[in-house]
């Protein structure tokens, strides 16, 4: 899998989602770049690949309506999404993956999912 399949164009990190595939997901999600039937009401797909960028961070128009709608819809994984693209912006894409990477694998070196305050990979 190349590594920006895990980096979501509205900022969102796919690695930390439950519904990944790697994750053993129950809706086996392929990240929104590889994913089309999961992602069918995605706000940012069709016009960030027209574009042809990694993320909405890099888009001249960002954050367009759409994303402000999908960023303050009240759902905890979006608004977590707006912090992402900020550090996005700062760090570049690169460095973000990396410290994601980290910052989502668990002490016992599997994946841990988004709002994980605790290694739950003993308990499966």
């Amino acid at each position: 899998m190349e590594r920006y399949a895990l980096l979501g164009y509205c900022g969102l990190y796919c690695g930390g989602c439950g519904s990944f595939e790697e994750n053993s997901g129950k809706w086996k999600c392929k990240g929104c770049k590889d994913e089309t039937v999961l992602i069918s009401d995605c706000p940012t797909k069709e016009c960030a690949e027209k574009k042809q960028l990694y993320h909405c961070g890099e888009c001249e128009r960002f954050p367009c309506e759409a994303l402000n709608a999908f960023y303050h819809d009240g759902v905890p994984h979006h608004d977590m999404a707006l912090g992402n693209i900020k550090r996005l912006q700062i760090d570049g894409s690169e460095k973000w993956l990396l410290k994601q990477e980290q910052e989502y694998t668990c002490q016992c070196g599997k994946r841990r999912l988004w709002f994980a305050e605790e290694c739950t990979h003993d308990k499966e």
